[in-house]
């Protein structure tokens, strides 16, 4: 039963009895212990009626009572304000990312993710399956197929500009809008991720940690404790929380236009704009071409795509699949052992990552606010009722207890001590 219907049951259990003994202490009167049950009921019964008000004005306008009631909705938006706030100042801050990103391996982190255990079958695998008429077509345009010759032609006598040829992509790219199939698989896989039990148990594991770094001066244990104390700070219930708006806001940017997928796809055209005209991007290309055309297997590898890509289509069983396959385990077991090429990886994607961070950190904030502000009332209300409804519940039945208790201690303080001592004294 639920928690909320108990309440009621105890409610309504007491207010039966509190009218069964007023009936027979109405019939015998003067019974010392009908006195005390009477006593003891009308103070748990005044008592459980007084919280089931202030339970219920947090949510809603008890018995139509509009002064002070509906406390949650009044106040809507402070509250989002205050958990924005202090996820993005606090919990997720400039400072506590980056000392997380510097403690973190991103390529450590991509290998894992890409190999594992979860998945039937390896992610390459998964996602040749899935975009094969897509890789054919693509593969088989003109301009693909027009570009690796080129490139193996011109690579035999050393005069390709791979830069000019690669920017030309970037914009084809762009134009054709591909990027966005990317950020499309790119939210399927976030989702499916976020959506499993290992990121709650992330989510707690890190406000743990955080709990434990406040915890090391005196008056952040004492602010913890009292938290605990009197149940503001309930780190599962927290990890609920952040869990449930983290799956929420990668549904919003899986299903389409949000301010952080908007940001991102700009940021990738202002890339393509900015490689079409920096000096630098040309440099970078044109030593990355070196260091790939001294490669022996190259311009091999290049023919034989082709040619593979000509005689079959990208099905499971089709040579073509199996290269690939071969070529990318291949390509990928190298990629693991290179320690020097993913610490240098690993360096500039913290760079990235902490520029981000500095510029666009307030976006934390931002989805945190539009996610809570796109809830109307009665969902907000059911929202914080089940996370916290429970524990609510439980005030009404303990104030039923107590007041039923105080009630027996007053009646016996009365009858035993107060009376006597009035009738001496008079």
């Amino acid at each position: 039963m639920p928690y909320k219907d108990r309440a009621n049951w105890i409610l309504g259990l007491l207010f039966v009895l509190f009218l069964l003994i007023r009936v027979v202490k109405q019939s015998m009167p003067g019974v010392f212990w009908l006195e005390l049950c009477y006593a003891g009921l009308e103070a748990a019964l005044a008592g459980g009626i007084a919280d089931w008000f202030a339970v219920t004005a947090l949510f809603r306008k008890p018995l139509g009572f509009p002064w002070h009631t509906a406390i949650l909705l009044r106040n809507r938006q402070r509250m989002i304000d205050a958990i924005a706030d202090f996820i993005e100042r606090d919990l997720l801050s400039v400072a506590a990312l980056k000392q997380r990103l510097a403690q973190t391996s991103v390529t450590t982190v991509l290998i894992a993710w890409v190999e594992r255990e979860e998945r039937e079958q390896p992610i390459l695998t998964d996602w040749l399956l899935r975009h094969r008429r897509q890789l054919v077509v693509w593969l088989h345009s003109s301009f693909i197929t027009q570009l690796l010759e080129n490139m193996i032609k011109q690579a035999a006598t050393d005069s390709l500009q791979l830069a000019p040829t690669a920017k030309q992509a970037a914009g084809w790219m762009v134009e054709q809008g591909y990027y966005r199939h990317f950020f499309d698989w790119v939210a399927a896989e976030l989702l499916s991720l976020v959506r499993s039990d290992k990121s709650k148990d992330a989510i707690y594991q890190y406000l743990q940690e955080f709990k434990a770094s406040k915890e090391r001066s005196l008056f952040g244990k004492t602010v913890i404790w009292l938290g605990e104390q009197t149940d503001s700070i309930n780190l599962e219930e927290a990890a609920t929380a952040v869990h449930a708006e983290l799956v929420l806001a990668v549904e919003e940017f899986a299903g389409g236009e949000t301010p952080l997928r908007t940001w991102l796809e700009e940021q990738v055209i202002d890339l393509a704009e900015a490689f079409q005209h920096t000096a630098e991007w040309d440099e970078a290309v044109e030593h990355w071409k070196v260091a790939v055309l001294t490669q022996p297997d190259v311009y091999q590898t290049a023919v034989k795509l082709i040619q593979a890509l000509v005689a079959d289509s990208l099905t499971p069983r089709s040579p073509v699949h199996r290269w690939l396959l071969w070529q990318s385990g291949r390509l990928w077991r190298q990629f693991k052992q290179d320690v020097p090429l993913r610490k240098r990886l690993d360096r500039e994607a913290r760079r990235l990552l902490n520029r981000m961070l500095e510029s666009r950190h307030e976006l934390i904030g931002l989805v945190i606010r539009q996610a809570l502000a796109s809830f109307s009332d009665e969902r907000l209300s059911r929202f914080v009722e089940s996370r916290v409804g429970n524990d609510l519940q439980w005030i009404r039945i303990n104030g039923s207890v107590v007041g039923g208790l105080v009630g027996i201690v007053l009646f016996l303080f009365l009858h035993f001590l107060y009376e006597p001592l009035l009738a001496v004294f008079h």
